[in-house]
């Protein structure tokens, strides 16, 4: 094939991408969005990321087709507004045609990652109370009201996942199946989980592109630290486990890091 007819192809397939009309990254403080936001501008092509906290629903008709993200976009500007799905919002997300990617990432590390976000030593003593707390300490790392009004960490994560139950356009995608080798994770797992994520947008990728995205894709954020999936081994004793087994119930096997308590 010529280089001019190669360049006519590869115009071609350009020109005739189906991207989906908007897409929203919803996301739990300090759980990995940059991470997935690096990854859908890239599989998008989409150079705008708007950040969607100041909306309220009303005005999330202005999304127009980019890709958005937030945390207190799930609340409103209500302090009193609900982290699970409400009727208002799921019927103005089905008019608009709006993709939901929910991240998720094992409590055990997010709770080390809020600790170091709020400057606070990591220890038995401050792993035992964010366990215990743990809607205050999102509360501290984001100063967003709403999450005080749930009770612990069952309840933030459990009304989290009913997006899945509730909206018929979600994709849960986890921190830990992003990573990569970089981020002591699995290749192929990295792989086929940037496949998951294209398919599920209508994004058409050729394996050369996912491979460069993969290569690309850890670290290199605005609020990138350490990135490794399993780090918080070093930092939970016999307590600490203890404690987060107490508090957070079968949470573990729910979100599927985990198949029984003995860990």
């Amino acid at each position: 094939m010529k280089n001019e007819q190669i360049i006519l192809y590869l115009f071609l397939l350009l020109m005739f991408k189906v991207y989906p009309k908007n897409i929203v990254l919803l996301t739990l403080p300090k759980s990995g969005t940059n991470l997935v936001l690096k990854l859908l501008k890239q599989l998008s092509g989409k150079n705008e990321l708007l950040n969607v906290n100041s909306l309220i629903p009303l005005n999330i008709e202005s999304l127009d087709k980019n890709i958005h993200w937030g945390h207190e976009w799930i609340f409103g500007l209500d302090p009193r507004g609900k982290l699970e799905p409400t009727s208002e919002k799921i019927e103005l997300l089905k008019k608009l045609e709006v993709k939901l990617i929910l991240l998720v990432r094992d409590p055990r590390q997010h709770i080390i990652t809020l600790l170091k976000t709020i400057n606070k030593p990591i220890n038995d003593f401050n792993l035992n109370w964010a366990i215990v707390n743990f809607p205050e300490v999102l509360y501290e790392s984001t100063g967003t009201y709403a999450f005080l009004q749930y009770q612990d960490i069952n309840s933030i994560y459990k009304n989290y996942l009913r997006w899945k139950k509730e909206y018929p356009f979600v994709y849960i995608t986890f921190f830990e199946k992003l990573v990569g080798p970089k981020g002591s994770g699995s290749y192929k797992v990295q792989i086929d989980e940037i496949k998951k994520i294209s398919k599920f947008l209508d994004i058409e990728i050729d394996d050369l592109e996912i491979n460069k995205i993969a290569e690309d894709l850890f670290g290199d954020t605005p609020t990138f630290r350490e990135g490794k999936i399993s780090s918080w081994k070093k930092y939970y004793s016999n307590i600490s486990k203890t404690c987060f087994k107490n508090f957070s119930g079968n949470l573990l096997s729910i979100l599927g890091y985990e198949t029984s308590n003995d860990w």
